[in-house]
C-alpha cells in the first residue's frame, strides 16, 4: 500500500481515486454495477458487461464526477499507469494490481 501512497503523492492523496480514498469501495461497486460496466450473467450463465474499450474511461469519469471532490484527470492517469486503459480494465487490471502490491 505504501507504493500507492508514493504514486499518489501527498498533494493528491485526498483527491486521487485510489485504494486509500474513502470512496474507493463505492467507486468500484458503481463501476461494476448498472452505473458502469454492468456485469451480469446472461441466460446461458455467461458473464457479460459493457465497455467501449480502447482508451475510453467515460463510465469511470462520470462516476467520479458524480462522487465529487475527485481529481478525475489525475485518477485516470493513475489507472492507466496500472493498466486501466478502459472502464473494464480498471476493474480487471487496476484492482488486481492493487491486490498484488
Amino acid at each position: 500500500m505504501e507504493r500507492y501512497k508514493e504514486l499518489a503523492g501527498l498533494s493528491y492523496r485526498g483527491h486521487l481515486m485510489w485504494p486509500g480514498h474513502s470512496g474507493w469501495k463505492e467507486f468500484l461497486e458503481r463501476l461494476e454495477g448498472p452505473d458502469g460496466c454492468d456485469f451480469k450473467k446472461d441466460e446461458n450463465g455467461k458473464i457479460t458487461w459493457r465497455c467501449k474499450g480502447g482508451k475510453d474511461k467515460s463510465l469511470a469519469a462520470a462516476i467520479m464526477q458524480s462522487m465529487g471532490d475527485v481529481d478525475i484527470s489525475a485518477s485516470l492517469a493513475y489507472f492507466e499507469h496500472l493498466g486501466g486503459f478502459c472502464d473494464c480494465e480498471i476493474l480487471f487490471n487496476v484492482t488486481t494490481s492493487c491486490l498484488h502490491n
